[in-house]
This record gives structure tokens, C-alpha cells and sequence, in this order.
């Protein structure tokens, strides 16, 4: 009966994270990277399993390698080919504390052959949250922003094998660390 009267406890944010990358690749070829109506979305050329929704064009699902049990549902904010792409995520079941999230990518030319590439993440956390657990969730959804922007620095420039390369480089690094802490 008294679990009918807890309060339930709200989101809190956004939280606001930017980076930015220049690229040694055309904005048209990046800007293919994060459509993920494109053939060459970077998901999808990772062999990662991307598809659309129905007949939605602006909804996408996405299944990570690395994460099987876990669903990733898109829905597209904004697409202005070759400029700018926005979505909303869910993430079932979620992962760590966050609670949705939004992506903003804007690709901005710096000539021919090169461009700046920018993302901005806005993030909502659970509310329960103590100072030092949400200290945590917002330093490793900083950390992820900048990890995915260069993953799509070296696709873009190296190819999908040198993303795998880094990729199994990270979880070499990542289990060295669980071995030596027990």
C-alpha cells in the first residue's frame, strides 16, 4: 500500500557535453557516418545490426556486438544531409544511470578534403543519485562522446578494420584492469 504513495523521483539534467574533431575526409563522406539512413553509417560497416523501423523513416533499432542483450531505439530530431543529425535515444534495458539522452552531430567543411566534425550530448541521469555516483555517470558519458567521435575520426580516415583494431585494443585494456583489480 505505502509503495502506491512513494514520490516518484524525477530525471535530472540535461547535461550538456560538446566535443569537437577535425577530420582529414570531405563533410559528405563524414555526414554518411552518422546517418543512419546511410549505407555508410558507421554502425552498419561495423557489422553492427541496424535497421529502420516499420515504414519510419526517422525511427531506427540498433544492436550492439558488445552488448547483445541491450536494444537501441533512435528517433531522428534532425537531418540536414551534409550539415547537421540529431536523435534521441532509449536504450532497453538501460545501462548505468542514464535515462535518455539526445545526440547532435553538425559536420562543417574546412575545405575540400577536410572538416570538423562536432557533437553535443544532451544527458538525463536518475534522480536518486548521491554527489559521487553522478559525479561518475557524467565523467564516463564525457569520456563516451569523446571515445565516439574518435572511433568516427579513425573510420573516417582508416577504415572500419582500424576501428575493430582500436576497438579490441580498448577491451585488451579494460580487462587488464579487471584482472589487476581482483
Amino acid at each position: 500500500m505505502f509503495g502506491r504513495l512513494k514520490r516518484k523521483v524525477e530525471p535530472v539534467g540535461p547535461f550538456e557535453f560538446e566535443h569537437k574533431i577535425e577530420i582529414a575526409r570531405p563533410a559528405d563522406e563524414v555526414y554518411g557516418l552518422v546517418d543512419y539512413s546511410d549505407p555508410r553509417n558507421a554502425k552498419r560497416t561495423l557489422g553492427h545490426r541496424l535497421e529502420q523501423l516499420g515504414a519510419c523513416p526517422d525511427r531506427f533499432r540498433l544492436w550492439f556486438d558488445l552488448v547483445p542483450d541491450h536494444r537501441f531505439e533512435m528517433t531522428v530530431t534532425e537531418a540536414v544531409p551534409g550539415k547537421s543529425y540529431a536523435y534521441e535515444t532509449e536504450i532497453t534495458p538501460s545501462i548505468g544511470q542514464l535515462v535518455s539522452s539526445h545526440e547532435a552531430f553538425t559536420v562543417e567543411p574546412l575545405g575540400e578534403s577536410s572538416c570538423r566534425l562536432s557533437l553535443t550530448i544532451s544527458a538525463w541521469f536518475q534522480g536518486h543519485l548521491s554527489a559521487e555516483e553522478m559525479g561518475a555517470e557524467v565523467m564516463m558519458m564525457g569520456m563516451a562522446g569523446q571515445n565516439a567521435l574518435a572511433k568516427l575520426k579513425v573510420h573516417a580516415e582508416q577504415g572500419p578494420d582500424a576501428v575493430h583494431a582500436l576497438e579490441a585494443m580498448q577491451t585488451d585494456i579494460f580487462d587488464d584492469e579487471d584482472l589487476a583489480s581482483g
